[in-house]
């Protein structure tokens, strides 16, 4: 512990630059992890998303009726499901293990 606090030192007492930016990066996590990131939300963005395509699955227009920071991809997959099989959580998490072993079959089987 004491080489790891060592070599710390030497860094910043180098570059003072170094120092500020360290400082700046710490004050940003903290923010980011106390004041942005919800406490407990694991499963935010998932949900976020099912929720969004719910809605393009009752009518609602992506975009128009529908804020969203990315990509349309995702939401309207959500929303065919949501259309095929209901309003079920349990689809999404079947339809995204599903989606990710596949990926890997495919990643394996190039190399």
């Amino acid at each position: 512990m004491k080489n790891i606090i060592n070599c710390f030192n030497n860094i910043f007492e180098k570059n003072s630059l170094n120092t500020l930016l360290a400082i700046l990066f710490l004050v940003y996590f903290c923010i980011a992890v106390f004041l942005v990131i919800p406490t407990g939300t694991f499963y935010y963005d998932e949900g976020w998303a099912a929720n969004i395509g719910y809605h393009i699955a009752n009518g609602e227009v992506l975009y128009k009726d529908i804020s969203a920071p990315y990509g349309p991809v995702v939401f309207y997959v959500y929303a065919f499901l949501i259309s095929m099989f209901g309003k079920q959580f349990v689809i999404f998490r079947v339809f995204g293990n599903i989606n990710n072993n596949l990926t890997i079959l495919f990643l394996c089987k190039n190399n």
